[in-house]
């Protein structure tokens, strides 16, 4: 469980040092890393707090979730429209959050009703980037590094759908089982997103290298040799 919890803190890190890379997008990102960092820590009784803090900090994070990772994924296209409609979608997405929350509090019926369909949405949205990516990585060496972020982001959130109707349809009863799930998804979901941040930040430095300069009257000197 510790595993999963520190190797969050990669990510997270990565994101904050690179964070002109994806602006906006990254802040995101890191956001949604540090509430899942401190929802497990509480969860895991790592940090003290009392009962109502920790439901607090697991509302707060599940109310997030849908919208950072929407903001996030702007990240992964130039199209303004797209970028547009996914911002638009994200605020959409919390309004409707809110609005559940005046008529049911917090609790399972409420989280059945808002996690669903965050989860297939953000899911959906990094499948497409990721075959995007793919197809287009092998031009652009850069894109390799942002389809291992999707991959890691359809890996992640295909599990945590998994868990969404084991738990709260299905009604599983055996939470330690669904807990053990749920941290090893955290830990590949980590591993593959830093994994991605690094070939991102690898591929930008050595676009950054100073190439020498050809003055105008050298480009062409062997042309007619």
């Amino acid at each position: 469980m510790l595993i999963s919890i520190l190797l969050m803190v990669i990510p997270l890190l990565l994101l904050l040092l690179d964070r002109k890379e994806g602006g906006t997008s990254f802040l995101a990102l890191a956001i949604y890393f540090t509430l899942m960092i401190i929802a497990n820590l509480m969860s895991e009784g790592l940090v003290k707090a009392g009962s109502q803090v920790i439901q607090f900090t697991h509302f707060l994070a599940n109310l997030l979730d849908a919208p950072l990772m929407l903001i996030a994924a702007r990240y992964f296209t130039a199209d303004p429209g797209i970028r547009k409609m996914l911002l638009q979608l994200s605020g959409l997405y919390l309004g409707f959050e809110l609005v559940i929350c005046l008529f049911i509090l917090p609790g399972n019926q409420y989280y059945m009703i808002c996690i669903g369909p965050g989860l297939l949405l953000v899911m959906l949205f990094a499948l497409h980037f990721f075959i995007q990516h793919v197809k287009t990585s092998f031009n652009r060496s850069k894109d390799w590094g942002k389809a291992f972020m999707c991959g890691s982001l359809v890996f992640a959130y295909a599990c945590f759908i998994f868990l969404y109707v084991v738990h709260y349809i299905i009604r599983y009863p055996n939470i330690p089982d669904l807990r053990r799930i749920y941290h090893l998804t955290l830990i590949i979901f980590s591993v593959s997103m830093a994994m991605g941040l690094l070939m991102i930040s690898r591929e930008r430095r050595r676009k950054t290298v100073v190439q020498p300069r050809v003055k105008p009257d050298q480009k062409n000197t062997f042309q007619y040799l």
